[in-house]
């Protein structure tokens, strides 16, 4: 087992790098944390739900009071209920509960910013989401509101992060609106998800993702950014390009989960002249310091039974992109344009990607768009940390 480890790893680097490279110790897990940051760990065993909270206060390990099966269960039934007009609110307040316990809380006190790393069943767990207190007691008291919440898919990411381009000198590149799913027009008055049909002709289109790439682009100014719209995103020219020359890639289109369409067997994006699926995203070069998925169901797995990040987002970690920002279920079109622009936004004032994507995601709560405030359309986007 060791000598085909070691093949593995000598062979194909980005893989053992994806998986989380070495597993520090606690003492170089507590070194890699900013002043301002803590870390939870949420992880299934045999016998149990772990809790590690590592911060300020110090260092706490603990056990769930409930057993496994029905924390998971508990985290079924949330993401089972969710809709545009509301969610298990009992599941959720007890996931939080048991998740957060007083010394856990009190671990995490001092932080504003918190990594999680969550295995198992609770990958797809929307962490923001949780309710600090009952929901019936009044105003919703969500946990995006007292942290910045950053996802790691593991613990090598927490010793030694890699020091990435300044968000401010980094060239972009913006792919989607492909020719035939996107239109110059008015946003609809009812919005649309970005989600999958039973044939690529029976898309709808979508106006948003026009706008929201001509917008995050002029963020970036003409000489630092290419746009790829239209008949210009496609697979094609998509794989004739050098995809390392970009600090920031966008993707703004449909988004397939595994068996969403008939003969699509893996997860993929939608452009022009077909789909880009997740093992054709491994297999490139991408450089990028920040990919942003802005279409549907991107942190999905690569089937039904798979565990979150193992689709899409594991492909793109294969390629080389470091942060990703993706998206739990299907995200619809005007909410996730709002929610990429003003994180970007966010970013390029030199705010850390958790805490512009934070304040994006209150922002757009807040706001008079459709049902904005139902944690449906703000809570499925998640930022992914290498």
């Amino acid at each position: 087992v060791e000598a085909e480890r070691a093949g593995i790893a000598r062979d194909y680097p980005r893989w053992v790098e994806a998986q989380g490279g070495e597993r520090p110790d606690l003492k170089r897990l507590r070194a890699g944390l900013a002043k301002d940051e803590a870390l939870l760990a949420v992880m299934p065993a045999f016998d149990g739900v772990y809790l590690l909270a590592v911060g300020a206060g110090g260092v706490r390990v603990e056990r769930a009071a409930m057993d496994r099966a029905a924390l998971v269960a508990l985290v079924g039934r949330l993401r089972g209920s969710l809709s545009p007009a509301g969610f298990d609110r009992a599941a959720a307040e007890t996931l939080y509960a048991q998740i957060f316990t007083p010394g856990v809380r009190a671990t995490l006190s001092k932080a504003q910013v918190l990594r999680i790393v969550p295995t198992g069943a609770f990958a797809s767990l929307p962490f923001a989401m949780l309710p600090q207190r009952p929901i019936a007691a009044g105003r919703p008291d969500w946990l995006v509101q007292r942290f910045a919440v950053e996802v790691q898919p593991g613990f090598g990411e927490s010793a030694a992060r890699p020091v990435r381009v300044a968000a401010r000198t980094q060239t972009f590149l913006g792919v989607g609106a492909p020719q035939g799913y996107a239109s110059a027009e008015a946003v609809p008055a009812v919005p649309r998800f970005r989600s999958g049909a039973s044939a690529l002709a029976a898309l709808p289109p979508l106006p948003g993702s026009l706008a929201e790439l001509q917008a995050v682009a002029k963020r970036y100014g003409p000489r630092h950014a290419t746009l790829m719209i239209g008949a210009e995103a496609s697979e094609a020219a998509l794989q004739n390009r050098d995809l390392s020359a970009y600090g920031v890639i966008l993707f703004a289109t449909h988004g397939l989960v595994s068996g969403e369409m008939e003969g699509v067997s893996e997860p993929a994006l939608v452009l022009g002249d077909g789909l880009l699926t997740a093992s054709e995203v491994a297999a490139m070069r991408i450089g990028a310091d920040w990919v942003i998925l802005s279409a549907c169901n991107t942190a999905a797995g690569d089937h039904a039974q798979a565990p979150a990040y193992s689709g899409l987002a594991q492909a793109f970690r294969y390629a080389g992109a470091g942060s990703l920002l993706v998206s739990h279920w299907p995200v619809r079109d005007d909410a996730g344009a709002f929610v990429t622009l003003e994180t970007v936004k966010g970013a390029r004032r030199g705010l850390p990607r958790a805490v512009a994507l934070q304040r994006a995601m209150l922002k757009l709560m807040r706001s008079d768009r459709p049902d904005a405030a139902q944690p449906y359309i703000w809570a499925p986007f998640i930022l992914m940390e290498r």
